[in-house]
């Protein structure tokens, strides 16, 4: 399969994606046009959208900044929504990256994925755990999706697309600017969340990592930034797994100069009450398995929703 502009801009391509805002009934952005006014001349609006996609005339609008508050948490999350073209736009482009992509993606990832998400990736780790894996550490990379560096997501993209046109557009994507409190700000290393992109773009970012911690046998699952990782025993979790983890984590930190934070540590011996802390966004916090013994693994409350 080529990935192709014309592939992206075709009218059929942007029908399909306008039904899935369409469903959603997504917030308009920065132009002030909503779902029901582009819906009024749906058809020439899309035309309209294809010819100047193909032309190279379509630029997307600023981000319109909004403030959200994070589940379970007295904080707010900063997100950046896309006008109703430009998440057409970029529902197309996600229905084909998803498609060229989604089988080179690792089985341990778990987020933004078609047949994943978290209720799976909670099975997974407690298949791990009845493999005897009962030592348990986790780690999140602070700020992600803020410190997300243009060029080297571009390169990952031009590994396999030779299209400049794509290219192209994924790069006036990132660099669209944002709008906050009708000032507006540059984007020079985020993809801010809110976006119909970023979710695909975060996977295609950590793609090598996830390759990295297979290729040195590490027991993990990942959701998004979002890392858990199992052993067997205590010093094959600190000594290898976690080395390995760090090792990733240090040689990305050099590569993308990103901020990365690891303090979170979750071992315990499988004698005593097991805490887990799957910080995924979209699951559960917290659970807690009381017994000690393996048997009692199988059969207790491990993990829900």
């Amino acid at each position: 399969m080529n990935l192709t502009i014309e592939k992206v801009a075709s009218v059929s391509s942007l029908e399909a994606a306008w039904s899935r805002v369409k469903k959603k009934g997504s917030a308009g952005g920065v132009d002030g046009v909503t779902v029901a006014s582009f819906e009024k001349d749906a058809q020439e609006n899309i035309r309209q959208l294809s010819g100047d996609m193909l032309s190279g005339r379509y630029v997307p609008e600023p981000l319109q900044h909004i403030q959200k508050d994070k589940q379970g948490k007295n904080e707010k999350r900063g997100l950046g929504l896309p006008s109703i073209k430009d998440k057409i736009v970029q529902t197309s482009l996600s229905f084909l990256f998803v498609e060229f992509y989604d089988s080179g993606f690792s089985n341990c990832s778990y987020a933004y994925r078609p047949g994943k998400g978290t209720i799976k990736a909670i099975g997974r780790v407690r298949d791990f755990l009845n493999r005897k894996n009962y030592w348990i550490s986790a780690i999140d990379i602070d700020n992600f999706f803020d410190t997300i560096n243009h060029q080297k997501c571009l390169d990952i993209i031009s590994e396999k697309v030779a299209d400049t046109g794509i290219i192209r557009l994924v790069k006036l994507y990132l660099s669209s600017g944002i709008l906050k409190y009708n000032r507006w700000e540059d984007t020079y290393d985020d993809i801010p969340q809110g976006g119909v992109l970023s979710p695909i773009l975060s996977n295609l970012y950590l793609n090598e990592f996830d390759r990295f911690l297979h290729d040195r046998k590490v027991n993990f699952v990942r959701y998004a930034d979002d890392i858990v990782m199992l052993s067997q025993t205590r010093d094959h979790l600190l000594k290898d797994s976690g080395q390995s983890a760090q090792s990733a984590i240090g040689k990305k930190r050099q590569e993308y100069a990103r901020k990365i934070a690891s303090e979170t540590e979750l071992v315990k011996h499988k004698e005593d009450n097991i805490r887990i802390y799957l910080l995924c966004k979209d699951c559960i916090k917290k659970t807690e398995v009381i017994g000690g013994d393996p048997q009692g693994f199988k059969n207790s409350p491990l993990l829900y929703v």
